[in-house]
């Protein structure tokens, strides 16, 4: 029943633990991100938007990259009643971060945490209203609304929230987990992706609010086409105000010597404009601005997987793009038609013979 499900609100954050703290705060001030408080394992960082925090950075405990997981407001203290019935789930405990608040821990099918928290504190509206950015007026060949010289300062992207994480699930586990992440939440599925057999390779789900509308997908799962010891995260993203500081931010991630994994260009499955990069870790984290809004009237799309499924325009597919490896970042995936080479993974299943590289979403 629907009533049963746990009503999530918005995603607040995502959770990861890096080997070295320090390197990755450089990463993330450069991406855009704002430090707000350091503790001796921890650091937390907020964009400019309503969010005490979007992003904690954790000393990781051996010297490898972890992904925690998200971190997701629920509507109600009843949800979070709800959620602590579920089998593994946590104890209701005070959410010992920047919010405040109350929470509950799940584990989902594979492994990875979903931390559920109410009660919440978010900033000052006046706070926010003084970082965000001024609107930008876009001029057309039918509309020209802008009458003033319009300037842009060089320096990272102005990045307002995090916006959506995904996960790459072994073939055996996939089923089960979507089944899980839309039984549990109000999740709703956006978009679907399928292989030629018809099971499903990626699919994206948004935060079902009935009429309200709300961002394409917060949560994505895709088909790992190899066996996956354990599951791992493909990307996290944040959205930018707009495609103009979103590009400053692209240029000054490249002048301070950062490793571009694919991008600038536009989805077709959200419609927004990405850019991917590699952290001090070698996480790959993405900015987006201008993406779709859907609701409870928005029919799901489902879509054989074309060689034109990833993006609408934009750079070459890198092959960094489907192993997750820095070092792949400058070699393409393919001379030819964008994703040749992931159409013929997803048609036989099985890795690219020159790249021996899995597909992620």
């Amino acid at each position: 029943m629907a009533n049963a499900k746990v009503q999530l609100s918005r995603l607040m954050a995502v959770h990861y633990q890096h080997p070295n703290l320090d390197a990755i705060e450089k990463f993330l001030v450069d991406f855009g991100l704002v430090v707000v408080k350091r503790e001796e394992t921890k650091t937390y960082y907020r964009g400019f938007g309503p969010e005490t925090y979007v992003y904690i950075a954790e000393k990781s405990p051996d010297d490898r990259k972890h992904f925690v997981g998200g971190i997701l407001a629920v509507e109600s203290a009843e949800d979070l009643h709800r959620a602590a019935k579920f089998p593994g789930a946590s104890s209701i405990h005070d959410a010992h971060s920047l919010s405040g608040g109350q929470q509950v821990v799940l584990t989902d099918p594979v492994g990875m945490k979903v931390t559920l928290v109410h009660g919440a504190k978010t900033r000052p509206a006046s706070a926010v209203k003084e970082e965000a950015p001024a609107p930008i007026l876009i001029n057309s060949g039918t509309v020209r609304s802008r009458r003033t010289l319009h300037t842009f300062e060089r320096g990272p992207s102005k990045v307002a929230n995090c916006g959506h994480y995904g996960l790459r699930v072994d073939s055996s586990k996939f089923e089960e987990s979507v089944d899980w992440y839309m039984d549990t939440f109000n999740l709703r599925l956006s978009s679907c992706l399928k292989l030629a057999n018809g099971k499903p390779a990626f699919m994206f789900m948004h935060i079902n609010k009935g009429k309200e509308f709300v961002d394409h997908h917060t949560i994505f799962l895709s088909r790992a086409m190899k066996p996956l010891p354990e599951a791992t995260p493909h990307h996290c993203s944040f959205e930018c105000d707009s495609f103009d500081t979103q590009q400053l931010g692209h240029d000054w991630l490249l002048q301070k010597g950062w490793t571009n994994c694919y991008g600038i260009g536009r989805h077709k499955y959200g419609n927004h404009i990405f850019d991917y990069w590699f952290d001090a870790s070698g996480n790959i984290i993405e900015h987006y601005t201008d993406g779709d809004l859907v609701n409870c009237d928005t029919p799901p799309t489902y879509e054989e997987v074309q060689p034109d499924s990833i993006k609408i325009w934009g750079p070459s597919i890198p092959l960094a793009f489907f192993t997750g490896r820095p070092e792949d970042a400058v070699k393409p995936q393919s001379s030819g038609p964008a994703l040749t080479s992931l159409d013929h993974v997803i048609r036989d299943g099985i890795k690219p013979p020159s790249a021996q590289a899995e597909p992620v979403a």
